[in-house]
């Protein structure tokens, strides 16, 4: 297999970062701006706090250029993940991070500024100045986290060591693109075939058990050939996360990564608490697989591959939109306007070329610039699924930029798969009930139930193993490969059970999930798929009033702490009655799919 360059894809197929960004010059001309700023906010350090109009004038100073900023690293990092061996856009990328932590030392004194002026001046303040009163959430925010705030010169200490405390990460990233071979197989058709992740993830649904062994098999021989090196960067990002909760008097890198959400650390707990009391439904579908493949044994290469072959269909782009927009008419007129404009004013980058960051997202939010999806389109239903994924990330985004100031226009990680996930629950109802084959209700009960498999169940794993590393780095024991491969696989054991083989690559996993550099993020998908669950159901139930719900929950940003956003959407997270709800279903679609069998 030959990948495509980028000439060879149509225009509309890919991103017009011209929207951002005219041309470098343009770029230049901004950073330039943006660093010759910079040294303003000394002369603001002195005035901030004598007066609420001073106060004013640094924070809108700080938003116009923060802006600025988020505008130059969106244009960089995109157009650095469309060819990762450009050595240009990866410049441009490198000097974005070196000029964010300037960005970040110069303005390390707000925050603790604020708490000297203290809570009693600053609602003064905000009884006399209209213009300071939008920020009354952002200053009682910052008020509650007064005892994880340092000084400002510690402050600014602790800015300059970000780029540092990145290297792990960014190693991992460069090694993972660029300078990994994973070698070649042949296809299912006998043909040459070289592997990257996407050919990997669309093998593991391939009905070909041999070529998805031989693609799974070789996808893990760079990894094992290298577990001494992602030990390393691995326990390098440990190290960094520890550093960081002591540096601001976190009892624990769980705490320092929640509580800044205000997300209680129970809700992490009773999540891995709820998934190993549920760990039998788990182990019944990994059984029920490999009764109805009527296979000797079962590996994980197989937990992917249909259990319902010929059902299998091939959608192209084209067709996936066309689905996208029925299944989310539910959501109104102005959801459906805005799906419209992110596909028709080229804000999604489809098919897989030569260089190009594998996998798929949405950029988050830029203000002053619309949101972009980036994926590797195969034609697959997974494709499509992911795309709805994306865009309800994009929609999030969208309309959270639209709606917010500038100071609340970002939202919180713990809510950020709750929107894209709802998106997909939708997608599969209006698959299903459009759906007149019964051997595709089949397939379509079945995907959902790999849904659950791999967003709660394996995300809650991960999640487990993530809290696991963290307590032994935390504790002041080292991590080596050895360690973290037998960690990683007496959690993958319990999760998945007596009956699947014990096959060593899988026992790597650790070594190649770019997540666990992401400091906490991988629990979030399984609370936002709960979340979603309540979400869809209600959307479903009661039409446009839930959308509505949605569309305000879509809108919210910062506004409000994530629990209490959600609350108002109609979802309790602290409640384990939400996340037992998904181990429910997941066995009620077993039921139904034995049923149907």
């Amino acid at each position: 297999m030959r990948y495509k360059t980028r000439e060879e894809i149509p225009l509309e197929y890919k991103w017009d970062l011209e929207a951002i960004f005219e041309n470098i010059e343009k770029w230049e001309y901004d950073f330039k701006f943006v660093d010759d700023s910079i040294p303003k906010f000394a002369d603001y350090k002195l005035t901030f706090k004598n007066s609420g109009e001073d106060l004013h004038k640094t924070l809108k100073l700080d938003e116009y250029l923060s802006n600025k900023l988020g505008k130059l690293y969106l244009y960089a990092f995109l157009s650095k993940d469309l060819d990762l061996n450009n050595s240009t856009f990866q410049n441009l990328e490198g000097r974005m991070k070196l000029l964010v932590s300037k960005y970040q030392n110069a303005t390390a004194f707000i925050t603790p500024n604020i708490l000297e002026i203290g809570e009693k001046t600053l609602y003064k303040y905000m009884a006399d100045i209209e213009e300071l009163r939008i920020y009354k959430h952002f200053f009682e925010n910052i008020l509650r986290m007064k005892e994880h705030t340092l000084s400002a010169d510690k402050e600014e200490l602790l800015a300059l060591s970000g780029p540092a405390l990145q290297t792990s990460y960014n190693t991992f990233s460069l090694l993972k693109a660029t300078e990994i071979d994973y070698g070649k197989t042949t296809n299912e058709k006998g043909e040459d075939e070289e592997i990257s992740e996407a050919i990997f993830y669309g093998a593991m649904y391939s009905n070909d058990r041999d070529y998805r062994e031989r693609v799974y098999r070789q996808f893990y021989k760079p990894y094992m050939n290298l577990k001494n090196t992602f030990a390393s960067l691995f326990t390098g990002k440990m190290n960094a996360d520890v550093f960081n909760a002591k540096a601001k008097n976190y009892s624990s890198s769980l705490e320092a990564a929640l509580k800044p959400n205000n997300i209680p650390l129970e809700v992490y707990h009773n999540l891995v608490d709820s998934a190993n009391a549920g760990l039998s439904s788990m182990h019944r579908w990994v059984a029920l697989k490999k009764k109805i493949l009527k296979y000797d044994d079962i590996h994980p290469y197989d937990m992917y591959v249909s259990l319902f072959p010929d059902s299998k269909k091939d959608y192209s782009f084209e067709d996936a939109r066309a689905i996208v927009t029925n299944t989310l008419t539910l959501m109104g007129s102005h959801y459906i306007e805005a799906i419209k404009e992110c596909f028709d004013n080229r804000r999604i980058d489809v098919y897989e070329t030569k260089g190009k960051r594998s996998g798929a997202y949405s950029s988050g939010v830029t203000v002053g610039v619309d949101p972009y999806v980036l994926m590797n389109w195969n034609g697959t239903l997974n494709d499509v699924s992911t795309l709805i994924h994306e865009l309800g990330h994009n929609m999030h985004s969208y309309f959270t930029g639209q709606v917010q100031p500038t100071v609340y226009a970002s939202y919180p990680i713990f809510t950020a798969e709750v929107a894209s996930i709802t998106n997909e629950n939708l997608l599969h109802e209006y698959l299903y009930y459009n759906s007149t084959s019964k051997l595709e209700k089949m397939n379509l009960i079945e995907t959902y139930i790999n849904k659950i498999v791999s967003t709660f169940f394996r995300q809650t794993q991960f999640a487990e193993f993530e809290l696991l590393t963290h307590e032994i780095t935390e504790k002041g024991n080292a991590l080596n490969a050895e360690m973290l491969t037998n960690h990683y696989t007496d959690i993958f054991k319990k999760y998945y059970g007596p009956e699947m083989t014990d096959d060593k690559e899988e026992f790597h996993t650790w070594a190649r999930v770019p997540h666990f550099y992401y400091n906490f993020y991988v629990y979030q998908y399984a609370t936002g798929l709960a979340a979603s669950e309540v979400l869809s159901k209600n959307i479903m139930e009661k039409g446009l009033p839930a959308a509505g719900k949605m569309m305000s929950f879509l809108s919210s940003g910062n506004s409000k702490y994530p629990i209490d956003t959600l609350k108002d959407a109609g979802v309790d997270m602290t409640s384990k009655a939400t996340i037992d709800a998904v181990i429910t279903k997941m066995n009620t679609l077993m039921d139904e799919l034995e049923n149907l069998i």
